[in-house]
């Protein structure tokens, strides 16, 4: 799991440049403490859009999950019922 850690501080690092990026949060295996070596790193940008992007980094999969404050407060909303 310190390899998934290493990479999330790396890509926030990024993400944080960018003027549109209000949060980044981590969820998933990696949040919970029960990501195995070959665990995928989920990751939501609280921002100004709509976008999912995923890629491997360092044999990785990292699932970038871009939304809009509307836009995910509508999902938690609607799982929480």
């Amino acid at each position: 799991m310190k390899k998934h850690l290493g990479i999330l501080e790396q890509e926030a690092d990024k993400l944080i440049q960018d003027s549109t990026v209000n949060a980044v949060l981590l969820t998933g295996s990696v949040a919970y403490g029960e990501a195995a070596e070959h665990s995928d790193l989920d990751i939501i940008i609280l921002c100004d859009r709509d976008r999912f992007e995923s890629e491997y980094i360092d044999g990785i999969l990292v699932e970038k999950h871009y939304h809009k404050f509307e836009t995910l407060k509508y999902a938690l909303d609607k799982n929480a019922a």
